[in-house]
């Protein structure tokens, strides 16, 4: 290895270099590298499924046909999105939205996820009181939907 940089160095070549830097200038560097870049390098591409997932009464999921989707920015664990339709999920989740899922059996009440109960997919809040399960509207004007039976599956928790 020396060898070479003696002979690169004779040659005229730039020699490698070692950068003395600190963890943070090396990250501030980067960071000033990501936003030089345009907009459309600095997109990124999601799976979003075609069927929506409803923040309402519930939508019947019979289709598993997804685009590619460029978007600004994806978060972190997200492995797919869905499009939302209905309001029971306002103010954090409207009508139209497109939520980012990270694959996940279960979830721990309180956290939010694309559910599938007898058949109907829902984008709503996991809820536990009574010693009963519900999914949990944050719209007011929605009534919380009770779980019973073993007909409810949970497809993923969105990342908000």
């Amino acid at each position: 290895m020396e060898l070479n940089h003696v002979k690169a160095n004779a040659q005229g070549e730039m020699p490698i270099k070692i950068i003395k830097k600190t963890k943070e200038e090396v990250d501030e560097f980067i960071a000033r590298k990501l936003h030089t870049k345009t907009e459309a390098q600095r997109q990124e591409y999601i799976k979003v499924y075609n069927q929506s997932a409803a923040a309402g009464y519930g939508n019947y999921l019979d289709d598993d046909s997804f685009e590619t989707v460029a978007l600004p920015s994806v978060p972190n664990g997200a492995e797919f999105g869905i499009r939302i339709q209905g309001d029971s999920m306002k103010p954090k989740i409207n009508d139209g939205d497109i939520v980012f899922v990270k694959r996940k059996l279960d979830l721990e009440p309180g956290e939010i996820g694309i559910f599938i109960y007898n058949g109907n997919s829902y984008c709503k809040q996991l809820a536990y009181k009574d010693e009963t399960y519900y999914l949990h509207s944050l719209n007011g004007k929605y009534n919380d939907i009770p779980l019973y039976g073993d007909s409810i599956y949970c497809v993923g928790k969105v990342i908000l």
